[in-house]
């Protein structure tokens, strides 16, 4: 089987392959399952049992992890009853969709109609 080891700092187990390890001078030896949890004890100085987010910290405090609730998922009514539902003061549950707004149509360029212009007055001189 294969052996996994435990961070030094927060307790999570780190699986082969990952994590750092760190020797120290004198030969003790610390594992760390991220660089995290090696900046958070080495180079900050801080205490695994005062970091909230560590397994010493669930331990030595009085709280137990938070476990959130499941959100239970809401019971729908069949589409017959929702239709046939009114509110208390008389006006239907749904909103009427919103009115949309004309668009304006943009102005022709120009252009085209010198060319109109110009067409036109070839045309008249063709005639003569």
């Amino acid at each position: 089987m294969v052996d996994t080891k435990k961070c030094t700092f927060c307790g999570f187990e780190i699986e082969p392959g990952t994590g750092k390890m760190y020797v120290k001078r004198d030969g003790s030896v610390y594992s760390f399952c991220s660089n995290k949890c090696k900046k958070n004890m080495l180079k900050l100085g801080r205490t695994n049992r005062r970091v909230k987010w560590t397994k010493a910290y669930e331990k030595t405090s009085k709280k137990s992890p938070e476990k959130k609730p499941k959100k239970m998922a809401k019971k729908r009514k069949p589409a017959s009853e929702e239709e046939g539902e009114k509110k208390a003061g008389g006006k239907d549950t749904k909103k009427p969709p919103k009115k949309l707004k004309p668009v304006a149509k943009k102005p022709k360029s120009r252009t085209k109609e010198k060319k109109k212009k110009a067409k036109t007055k070839k045309d008249k001189k063709a005639e003569e």
